[in-house]
């Protein structure tokens, strides 16, 4: 039998959050790293920095050696991203039924 490895670790094989036991949606924590930060948003590390670099998600803040990302900030950029009011055909309604 395998061994589980310790609540509160990462396993070596994967460090995607949204697998992790102890990091379960919906417990994401208020302040986040990078792998986090960009796990939450549903982008890849690689294109979430490329989005700070062009304004479409929030600098992180320094502490020490490390760079955080608040949840309240990586929502408000969500909440702008959002298309508020837009009567688009984007092609999804006969897959969700709404045809």
């Amino acid at each position: 039998m395998e061994a589980k490895p310790a609540l509160g670790t990462m396993s070596k094989v994967s460090r995607n959050p949204t697998t992790l036991p102890h990091r379960a949606l919906p417990h994401w924590p208020r302040r986040m790293k990078l792998h986090f930060a960009a796990a939450y948003v549903d982008e890849s590390e690689t294109k979430f920095l490329e989005g700070v670099k062009a304004g479409k998600w929030p600098q992180g803040t320094r502490d020490g050696g490390n760079i955080y990302w608040f949840i309240e900030d990586l929502d408000a950029a969500l909440d702008r991203l959002k298309p508020v009011g837009t009567t688009q055909d984007d092609g999804w309604e006969d897959y969700l039924g709404k045809a």
